[in-house]
């Protein structure tokens, strides 16, 4: 019996019991994104608030891939998800893609084979443009070098695993 590890928690499941897991456990039911639990509960927080706690504020859909958001998260989604870095114009993911490789190849004087996927917000760029990404949109440990999306999620982030470094 093959067994398959959980990148998010690292428990080992069968492939289809893996399925499952994911959706349960790790999965914003959301915006079909996959985290942590711990990273999970504060995403929806910080994220979703208006449907966790609807009387709270007034939920925004994005006009790309139909998420909900409240609109402070919307216009973090919309930079992180939907933007051209090149050309400051909205896409959706695909048309992101698509839109970067053929107008924006030429630009940066090269052949783009392929685009690089930012592993922290999952989307697509050039070299050039997944560099300038990942400095203005996403916050460095400066300890461990990873990027997060947030202060918020650098701060728990910091906290959970360097802050006894400090003691």
């Amino acid at each position: 019996m093959d067994l398959h590890v959980c990148e998010y928690c690292k428990s080992y499941f069968t492939k289809e019991c893996l399925k499952s897991h994911l959706k349960s456990e790790h999965l914003c039911e959301y915006c079909n994104k996959y985290f942590t639990k711990k990273d999970l509960k504060h995403h929806v927080q910080s994220e979703h608030e208006a449907i966790v706690q609807p009387d709270t504020m007034y939920l925004h859909v994005c006009e790309y891939c139909k998420s909900y958001f409240t609109k402070e998260s919307l216009q973090r989604h919309l930079k992180s998800e939907h933007l051209c870095v090149d050309c400051k114009k909205f896409f959706s993911k695909e048309d992101l893609k698509l839109h970067v490789k053929s107008d924006h190849e030429q630009d940066h004087h090269q052949d783009f084979t392929h685009l690089h996927l930012c592993k922290y917000c999952k989307s697509y760029f050039t070299k050039e443009g997944l560099e300038r990404h990942l400095k203005s949109e996403h916050c460095l440990c400066v300890n461990c070098k990873n990027y997060f999306n947030t202060k918020e999620d650098l701060k728990l982030h910091f906290k959970s695993e360097h802050e006894r470094d400090y003691h």
